[in-house]
């Protein structure tokens, strides 16, 4: 069993690595993949535990790995989609790879605090959603006011909010929604973007690979336990996602810098999931796509989720976290020093393209309307220079009226 479970750990981690770096494949549609076939893959000896196990490495791997698409090539998901402003700004100043150490170090110790953290879930966890589940609407009521008055333009920010949440009850009410939530932010934050930067030059800066990272202890202290908590609890809430964590998060510090935002959504990505196996072990409950992939699993084969099952759960974390780790730096660097020797338009657009084939292959005519409307508004923000994490009200005023 031993020398089972590390195998499948690390094919979860090469599979984490391709779906990691490649824009519009999810963790969530293998996960899906393997729960569909988990009774027949049990006739090949691939046990519960091991197919949990390859989930489980290949969902964390992702969440270290995915902000390099985000970074290097503009195009985030919704976990990254409130860092992919800052962090697109130190690409174009030959910083990306200083971008992506920022948010694998928040992943990297926010993990580690999360994974300290797991006794106390064991009493704790039940009664802090029952004290937490009535307000959190509330407070991301607040927190959205609060925003944009301290924006300076409160006109324009209210009008992005109040617009890209008219384009999230839209979507959401849409039938047949396949993978909604790729074209709704690949336009608002990713291809918005990449079209503002076709005016550039026809390469970008030279990429720097700095030895030391510009990061002290004060900047971890800042962030690391602010993105475990809110990671926390998005692990735990309904409709409380990664962004919504971030928004809270930074909404809580004075003055951040893009550095913050990167240690927090890298940190929040991570914890969220990693803490949703705490969630699925004492509330029976996941939030998290890949973990309800886990729990379908063990609960269809009948398994029992022990104490010991969620011991083995938290050294899979290890392995891969610390694998992802080496992995993403290696991976960094080369992105790193391949960017800035091709043609960045012609890579820009060769990637506005295969996001657009992706959509249309993931969500069909619906998706590329979708993904239309929303670059158009995307590129309404950038023009009258708004506050872009304003067009998270896609997926906040939702969660506001679906909590309150």
């Amino acid at each position: 069993m031993f020398v089972q479970i590390l195998i499948s750990i690390f094919a979860g981690i090469l599979c984490g690595i391709f779906t990691g770096l490649i824009p519009g494949i999810h963790v969530n549609l293998v996960a899906a993949g393997i729960t569909a076939f988990s009774f027949q893959l049990s006739a090949f000896g691939f046990s519960p535990i091991i197919l949990s196990c390859f989930i489980i490495s290949l969902a964390l791997t992702h969440s270290f790995l995915d902000s390099i698409p985000s970074i290097y090539l503009g195009a985030p998901d919704e976990s990254q989609a409130v860092s992919a402003l800052p962090a697109h700004k130190l690409f174009l100043e030959g910083l990306g790879h200083r971008a992506f150490m920022y948010t694998l170090v928040g992943s990297l110790f926010a993990l580690m605090l999360t994974l300290l953290m797991f006794p106390f879930g064991v009493k704790f966890l039940q009664p802090m959603q029952d004290l937490i589940y009535p307000y959190v609407g509330k407070v991301l009521l607040v927190i959205i006011i609060l925003l944009i008055v301290k924006s300076g333009k409160y006109f324009l920010n209210s009008i992005l909010f109040l617009a890209s949440a008219g384009l999230g009850f839209i979507v959401f009410a849409l039938p047949n929604q396949e993978q909604i939530l790729l074209p709704l932010l690949s336009g608002l934050f990713g291809l918005s973007t990449l079209i503002i930067s076709l005016e550039g030059n026809e390469t970008v800066k030279e990429q720097k690979i700095e030895k030391d990272i510009p990061l002290t202890f004060s900047d971890l202290e800042k962030t690391v336990p602010r993105a475990t908590l809110v990671g926390i609890l998005a692990s735990f809430l309904p409709g409380f996602g990664s962004s919504h964590g971030a928004i809270v998060a930074t909404s809580t510090m004075k003055d951040p810098e893009p550095k913050h935002y990167l240690l927090l959504t890298g940190g929040i990505n991570t914890v969220n999931f990693a803490f949703s196996i705490m969630t699925l072990f004492i509330l029976g409950k996941a939030r998290n796509g890949a973990i309800l992939a886990v729990g379908g699993i063990l609960g269809e084969q009948n398994s029992a989720f022990s104490i010991s099952t969620v011991l083995i759960f938290v050294s899979v974390l290890l392995i891969a976290g610390s694998t992802a780790t080496f992995l993403g730096i290696f991976l960094s660097k080369k992105f790193a020093l391949l960017i800035s020797k091709i043609n960045y338009k012609k890579l820009i657009l060769s990637i506005i393209y295969f996001v657009t084939f992706v959509v249309l292959l993931l969500s069909g005519f619906q998706g590329i309307l979708i993904l239309i409307t929303s670059t158009a508004l995307g590129l309404l923000a950038n023009l009258y220079k708004g506050q872009k994490n304003m067009l998270l009200g896609c997926l906040i005023l939702p969660v506001i009226t679906y909590l309150w």
